[in-house]
């Protein structure tokens, strides 16, 4: 039996999926199914990194590695003081709106910071020794390459079959650094697009995994695995009307983008789990309820990160202001931005809970 760990998209949403993994990872390692392939999209592919990272400890302290990532993460380690963006995305907007050229908008937020402080949470040369002749078959990490639009898998390890086959998604090998895992954690909008310059061939502009990923299990299966354990931030069960919800409101982006980002997720993973059904068995974690993550993020909104005072300490109400409008959901937009305690350790245990409601419902 070979297991492989699938981990999807989500922004700040990934301390669910550490969460999730600190109550199954010990679990997979007593039944003898330590994973050996890891891929993920998004922040998924940061927690995956992570996960091969430290895959050659014992399994305690393989989670009490990552959940130390999250549990010290701040907004600081993500995101630069919104107020020093102002300037740079007015050039850049006035740049659009003028024939003259210039730095182009390409989102709201700068990768950059992110980017170093990746460089100080991963081990490279730990990552490298663990994944191809270590513990680690195979980490995959997808991106979208902005120029066309495709999904890109940056393969460390064993290239999956089908690899330079006429699929949609095409396998790159290379050694990963933090600038795949930033591209693949570039949310559209939210983040700007990253340039990715190693290996040379595919050097380019990318942005989130999981935009065009219409097959997140695929490459899992495509690497050699038989038994798949899959952790979604997104909840994949029916959306309902709620009493909270005025549904005569006029929409404004924060739905329309909120709606999005978890279709990209959603519909692509049921459509691959059902896909994939009849090639591996497929064990999957996720919020029982879509509005799970969301309540959590507009109590913190809410109570840490409204009025002026706020923006001393907060760069949320600059983003809340940014992106305008009223509506409910702007909190769950907000959240893939909430790299927060506050928000993060709820996060976390939700995670823990429902990786052990799952376990316990075999």
């Amino acid at each position: 039996m070979t297991t492989a760990l699938v981990l999807s998209g989500g922004g700040a949403h990934g301390a669910y999926q550490a969460g999730a993994l600190s109550v199954l990872l010990p679990t997979l390692a007593e039944e003898g199914r330590r994973p050996t392939i890891l891929c993920g999209a998004s922040v998924g592919a940061l927690n995956a990194t992570a996960v091969a990272a430290s895959s050659h400890l014992a399994v305690e302290d393989q989670v009490g590695a990552l959940v130390a990532i999250w549990d010290g993460v701040r907004q600081r380690d993500v995101l630069g003081p919104f107020v020093t963006e102002i300037p740079r995305l007015l050039a850049r907007y006035a740049s659009d709106l003028t024939p003259l050229g210039g730095p182009r908008l390409r989102g709201l937020i700068g990768t950059a910071r992110l980017q170093r402080t990746l460089d100080g949470w991963v081990d490279w040369d730990q990552l490298d020794a663990n994944v191809g002749t270590g513990p680690i078959d195979a980490l995959v990490v997808t991106a979208t390459e902005v120029a066309t639009g495709a999904s890109v898998a940056f393969v460390d390890g064993r290239i999956p079959d089908g690899a330079g086959s006429a699929g949609r998604l095409r396998y790159v090998p290379t050694r990963l650094r933090a600038a795949h895992l930033t591209a693949s954690a570039s949310i559209p909008i939210l983040f700007e697009a990253t340039r990715v310059d190693e290996p040379v061939d595919d050097r380019g502009w990318y942005c989130d995994g999981s935009t065009r990923l219409s097959r997140p299990i695929g490459p899992a299966i495509e690497a050699g695995a038989d038994d798949v354990v899959v952790v979604s931030a997104t909840s994949l069960a029916a959306a309902t009307r709620r009493p909270d919800i005025d549904v005569d409101q006029e929409p404004d982006l924060a739905d329309v983008v909120v709606n999005v980002l978890d279709s990209l997720v959603q519909d692509a993973l049921l459509d691959d789990v059902e896909r994939c059904a009849d090639r591996a068995s497929i064990e999957l974690v996720a919020p029982e309820a879509p509005a799970v993550l969301g309540d959590i993020a507009r109590k913190v909104v809410r109570d840490q990160h409204r009025g002026v005072l706020r923006t001393l300490t907060s760069d949320i109400p600059f983003i809340d202001w940014a992106l305008g409008g009223e509506s409910p959901r702007q909190a769950e937009l907000l959240s893939y931005l909430l790299f927060d305690p506050a928000f993060i350790r709820p996060a976390m245990a939700r995670g823990a809970d429902d990786a052990r409601a799952a376990l316990a419902a075999r």
